[in-house]
């Protein structure tokens, strides 16, 4: 009876901790998100929420709904737009704490598990800068956390038993109760995850193998329970699917020919950048310990018979598998597979807790922790002299005064011009910060999204149109021979906390002689 009461007051000592950091942790994402600009991402993603559709090109839709329920709040500010993203962050480090203290039978693997999302680079941006990584990563953490009712574990690492109210244990070889709420909780998730990002699929595996893999949840495949997960998941997948099919496919060809497009670069050169750019968002010690403690957990859980541990070691092992393997040929972005690594987080924050090893645990979220300290300086102030267009915390910078510049442009010129940015990004940003209507904004190329909003349509003669790019390989010289003239540019230098980030040039081109396509 003492042991346990001792027990409920270390537990409750953690999850004050937990909501002490929760809060802490949210709190400094509201200072960036509104001290710092939108990413050009952001503000592309802005353009899905103005320009409501089935889905979109390169993206499922839920992340421009999200954007467009905030603007109905705040307006077309960067807080309506990041608003998403605090959510977003607010939730998952919520869900990965009820794992660790309701499943895994430890407030402090919880409390651990939701500090590395505090704790690691790609973490931080997860919580301040709105991509469709955040409601991937809310419905990956959820879908976890409705699955894991279902399945057993044995006790925690230290013996004791999960103490009352923490979720418990079903009895092993009982086959799980039938309650639909797990399941319809489950599909729930598993259909937001697929309207937020192709990556959800990747959930499925651990799914399917976890059912598969253990004899006392065999019999549930097939069953009432699991057509309802199965059909609520297949909801998810509707408006892409649509969308796609009247669009000639156009989003799932390009999502495969984006992800398997060879490399030109060698093999060392491919495979350092993808582990170079995963060591330096989520920290080398941590990364290295997610593949560890993830495959060894799903080896020793499927040999115990833990349903729990198994499930989160296989529902995130399956993406970094696919990526680790992709990244050695092509080229992967860093943050494709790091929702992946939400569940494993826990079983990585339950290995550090373990036995009397306090260095062990410094050693692995010190070096995380003291690279997120390092971002967070140089997004804030830019004070390492890195070359502009090698460092990404300039991402953050500088737009609200090129926004300034084409506001002002646009009003000494009467409102008259259509706008053209060189990269879909940029025009978004453009279109953001510059306050133009969609009608009068448009990328040179209507790559994307764009060729599908501008509906193929070329610029009629006779107007007049301004050209946007940063001065760096500018193609504005190949619309002059299209227009009647007088044409010219003026270059405004754009510059941030001291340092010239940039050059953005205006090129003003009057008078088109025939139609201008974008194309």
């Amino acid at each position: 009876m003492e042991t346990e009461r001792l027990r409920t007051i270390i537990e409750t000592a953690w999850e004050r901790r937990f909501w002490q950091v929760w809060v802490v942790g949210l709190l400094g994402r509201l200072v960036m998100g509104l001290t710092l600009d939108l990413t050009p991402d952001e503000a592309y993603y802005w353009e899905f929420a103005r320009r409501p559709d089935w889905s979109y090109f390169d993206h499922p839709p839920l992340v421009g709904y999200l954007i467009a329920l905030a603007r109905l709040l705040l307006g077309d500010t960067p807080a309506a737009v990041r608003l998403p993203a605090w959510a977003g962050i607010a939730v998952v480090s919520w869900a990965l704490f009820a794992i660790g203290r309701d499943h895994l039978g430890s407030a402090r693997t919880g409390f651990l598990a939701a500090a590395m999302v505090h704790l690691t680079p790609a973490g931080l941006a997860l919580g301040f800068i709105t991509t469709p990584d955040v409601p991937l990563a809310a419905a990956w953490s959820l879908g976890s956390l409705a699955f894991l009712p279902l399945l057993t574990g044995p006790a925690p690492a230290d013996g004791t038993s999960p103490i009352p109210g923490t979720g418990g244990r079903a009895t092993p070889g009982e086959p799980p109760r039938e309650r639909l709420s797990p399941w319809a909780l489950t599909g729930l998730a598993l259909g937001l995850g697929a309207m937020s990002k192709y990556n959800m699929i990747f959930f499925v595996p651990g799914i399917a193998v976890t059912l598969l893999a253990f004899p006392r949840l065999r019999p549930t495949v097939g069953t009432g329970r699991f057509w309802v997960m199965v059909g609520l998941a297949a909801l998810g997948t509707v408006p892409v699917l649509w969308w796609n099919a009247t669009h000639d496919w156009a989003s799932l060809r390009f999502q495969f020919h984006h992800g398997f497009k060879a490399s030109q670069r060698t093999l060392v050169s491919t495979a350092g950048e993808f582990l170079g750019g995963q060591c330096l968002t989520v920290g080398p010690l941590l990364f290295a310990v997610l593949w560890g403690v993830g495959l060894a957990r799903l080896r020793d859980a499927w040999r115990n018979g833990d349903e729990r541990r198994f499930f989160l070691a296989a529902a995130g092992l399956p993406m970094m598998a696919f990526f680790t393997y992709t990244g050695l040929t092509s080229k992967v972005e860093a943050n494709w597979p790091q929702v992946a690594y939400l569940t494993v987080m826990v079983l990585a924050a339950e290995w550090l807790g373990q036995g009397n090893a306090p260095s062990r645990l410094r050693w692995v979220l010190g070096t995380s922790g003291a690279l997120t300290a390092l971002a967070v300086l140089q997004a804030m102030t830019l004070a390492l002299p890195l070359p502009p267009r090698s460092d990404v915390s300039t991402r953050l910078h500088g737009w609200s005064a090129m926004g300034r510049a084409v506001r002002a442009f646009d009003e000494r010129t009467g409102r008259r011009f259509v706008f053209v940015g060189q990269g879909a990004p940029l025009t978004a940003l453009v279109a953001f910060y510059g306050g133009l209507p969609p009608d009068r904004i448009m990328e040179a190329h209507g790559t994307g999204n764009w060729r599908f909003w501008w509906g193929q349509q070329p610029l009629p003669t006779g107007r007049d149109l301004a050209y946007v790019d940063v001065g760096h390989l500018s193609e504005a010289n190949a619309f002059l021979s299209r227009f009647q003239g007088p044409n010219a540019s003026e270059t405004i230098p754009i510059e941030s906390c001291g340092r010239r980030i940039r050059e953005i040039t205006i090129t003003t081109l009057q008078g088109s002689l025939v139609p201008i396509p974008f194309d």
